[in-house]
């Protein structure tokens, strides 16, 4: 994209059409996301894009925050089908990344839900939607090799056992940023 005949704009975050995320219109009007919590410039060629344009970022019925499209069941299966119903959304069962997202999640719960973290008998805790494995900075209550939100944080409980379940995907601009 060539900065030539632009007029730039310095452009804080909070002022951008999705909460959380800088982003940057390109002459085609489309909207890149940049990073999180940066001022950045964006072009205002002729008039400003109605934020309308943009659309949604996740799908219906999904929750969006912090970059990432939730959602929540409202059917209960065991780790393995929950899983599997993520997939089926083009999704994997929730992974957390910070405290922020952990509290989030809380937040919208109304009962025990299944998230992406699962462990062979004794091994180290993984998160399904990656190869990394869990970072020390939570606790993870119980002796089950399946991790839920529980009203006390990450418990864990065995596989078979049914729960509600918590999907998560990036949402429109963030999946379209790993794309460029």
């Amino acid at each position: 994209m060539s900065l030539a005949n632009h007029s730039w704009v310095r452009l804080q975050c909070s002022e951008t059409p999705t909460a959380g995320a800088c982003q940057l219109m390109q002459t085609q009007r489309a909207w890149v996301l940049l990073s999180y919590h940066v001022p950045v410039l964006f072009s205002v060629q002729g008039q400003e894009c109605p934020s309308a344009v943009l659309g949604p970022t996740c799908p219906d019925g999904w929750v969006g925050y912090r970059g990432k499209c939730y959602y929540f069941s409202g059917d209960q299966k065991n780790w393995a089908s929950s899983q599997t119903g993520c997939s089926a959304l083009n999704a994997s069962l929730a992974g957390i990344d910070t405290q922020q997202d952990m509290d989030f999640m809380m937040r919208h719960w109304k009962v025990d839900h299944w998230i992406g973290l699962r462990r062979d008998q004794e091994k180290p805790w993984k998160w399904a939607n990656t190869l990394w494995l869990l970072s020390c900075r939570f606790h993870i209550g119980g002796s089950g090799d399946c991790a839920y939100l529980s009203q006390s944080g990450i418990s864990s409980l065995r596989c078979t056992n049914v729960k509600y379940w918590i999907c998560s995907k990036p949402d429109v601009f963030t999946k379209k940023s790993f794309l460029l």
